[in-house]
């Protein structure tokens, strides 16, 4: 008789920047994976209770840093509010390190990164469009947004 295991299979992760990448919905199991991987900060981007069944922002906190990781909650549904585009450019500004976010696809994440790069001058529209389509997002409905900054 063989034994059979069942291998879990990684998140998404999608390399925004060399600094900055996304992923979708991320499970407890996946943060030793991810504090591997060399990313020293996670980044929430999704309500609690969003989904049935979806990680906690208490407990994706207690994982990261139990994996050696800080961890940020900037939950919204939707476009993002200006309040949480500043809060993402505070965890821009706060370290040099690699940061994972991660959300229910990805999207909102690097919406969210798009809009933060660009009003702290850290991209230009054009790049920050340009950054997302290469990681598989296509963010051409911000672009509108990203050239108001």
């Amino acid at each position: 008789m063989t034994k059979h295991t069942e291998r879990k299979i990684m998140a998404d992760i999608r390399q925004v920047t060399e600094k900055f990448a996304v992923s979708p919905q991320i499970d407890e199991d996946d943060f030793p994976e991810i504090a591997g991987k060399g990313f020293t900060l996670v980044v929430n981007n999704r309500p609690d209770g969003e989904t049935f069944g979806q990680l906690s922002s208490v407990d994706a906190e207690k994982a990261a840093l139990a994996n050696s990781m800080s961890y940020k909650s900037i939950p919204f549904s939707g476009m993002p509010t200006m309040t949480e585009v500043d809060g993402l450019i505070e965890v821009l500004d706060s370290t040099d390190a690699p940061i994972f976010a991660y959300c229910r696809s990805g999207t909102r994440s690097c919406t969210l990164w798009a809009l933060a790069s660009v009003k702290s001058g850290r991209e230009t529209a054009d790049s920050a469009l340009e950054k997302a389509r290469n990681a598989g997002y296509d963010l051409s409905h911000i672009a509108s947004a990203l050239n108001t900054f």
